[in-house]
């Protein structure tokens, strides 16, 4: 038995839609491997049956629709009751999907029921704008050094110049070998639930393009998309699924939002990447900011133009930005994988 707890907060943990319950279960892994007791706490509105049995079903639905003091109200008695959970054990604190109700709600937590042991892990996945800078502020102020700042990417890094408190950069555990499996034409996959913020008006338009190279194309999109002229599967696939579909695909498709993701990380791209599958993203995105690191500024792309198939027909026939995107795969592969992963948990737990 170890004499600390790691105690993973995932509020929004419901299915095996988006990122978080693979994430944490790399967590789970790299804090076993440390040799320290583990707990979780899960949205009491999971809906997964094979759940780790140290994960337990707790928080509540703080979502759109009560008033924003019932909603921080609720999230407040979630993580109160929690720090006021009896035990003997120096007591890590992490979370790494929240809002800012939730912080807010930490903080009025940890302000009322943490103890001078306890620490905290925040990674952020959003820069560190005026809200959050100050709720943040105010959390290290309270903590000093047990407050324990991360993220996955240097540009939400850089948000931070200027604070007491620097983040760690880590990697992104979640990427998988895939080996390539044959299908007729050119298979382009918009993974996900349909988001407007992930570009639902531009993969619209695509269905509707009357460029003669499409019918070489099959788009893969998300049957609650309800779109025409695309190929629909399951919003939500498992893990075998999901891989299979990145096995098949030659384009991942990621028009996602400059505004929501100037600096935010995507997983699937880089899952898209350590895969060898060719991403087309946004400038102004991250995705875009990651690609100019490598010279690959063609895949981004204009996503209104009306040869979009023909172009890309293009980008797959070109050898240099194969060339390019093998030494992109290559440096992504060994720094997001599980085994960095640890490490960066090892290291941060030895500070």
């Amino acid at each position: 038995m170890s004499d600390r707890l790691f105690i993973s907060l995932m509020p929004y943990l419901k299915h095996k839609s988006g990122h978080d319950c693979i994430y944490h279960h790399h967590v789970k892994e790299a804090i076993d491997a440390q040799g320290i007791d583990y707990v979780g706490y899960i949205s009491s509105d999971c809906t997964l049956s094979d759940l780790p049995t140290c994960w337990n079903k707790w928080f509540s639905d703080a979502g759109p629709g009560p008033s924003i003091f019932k909603r921080l109200k609720r999230r407040y008695c979630d993580f109160a009751g929690i720090f006021k959970k009896s035990t003997d054990k120096q007591r890590i604190f992490f979370i790494e999907t929240f809002s800012k109700l939730d912080l807010a709600a930490l903080l009025l937590s940890v302000l009322w029921h943490s103890r001078r042991s306890d620490t905290f892990w925040l990674l952020f996945r959003y820069p560190n704008v005026h809200s959050y800078r100050m709720l943040s502020r105010l959390l290290h102020k309270k903590l000093g050094s047990r407050l324990i700042c991360l993220t996955d990417s240097e540009k939400i890094g850089e948000t931070f110049k200027g604070l007491p408190f620097q983040p760690f950069v880590w990697p992104i555990p979640h990427t998988r070998s895939v080996q390539a499996l044959q299908r007729q034409g050119i298979i382009c996959w918009w993974p996900g639930p349909p988001r407007e913020t992930k570009g639902w008006d531009d993969i619209r338009r695509l269905t509707q393009l009357k460029d003669p190279f499409a019918k070489y194309f099959t788009l893969v999109v998300a049957q609650s998309s309800g779109l025409t002229n695309a190929e629909l599967i399951p919003d939500q696939l498992s893990e075998d699924e999901y891989t299979q579909k990145l096995s098949e695909c030659h384009v991942v498709l990621l028009p996602y939002d400059p505004k929501q993701y100037s600096a935010s990380t995507s997983g699937i791209f880089v899952e898209a990447v350590v895969a060898n599958k060719i991403p087309l993203v946004k400038e102004g995105t991250w995705m875009a900011y990651e690609l100019k690191r490598f010279d690959l500024h063609e895949l981004i792309v204009d996503w209104n133009r009306s040869d979009f198939f023909s172009s890309i027909q293009g980008l797959l026939e070109n050898g240099e930005i194969k060339r390019k995107l093998g030494l992109m795969q290559r440096s992504y592969a060994n720094f997001h994988n599980p085994e960095q992963f640890q490490k960066s948990v090892a290291a941060v737990i030895r500070e």
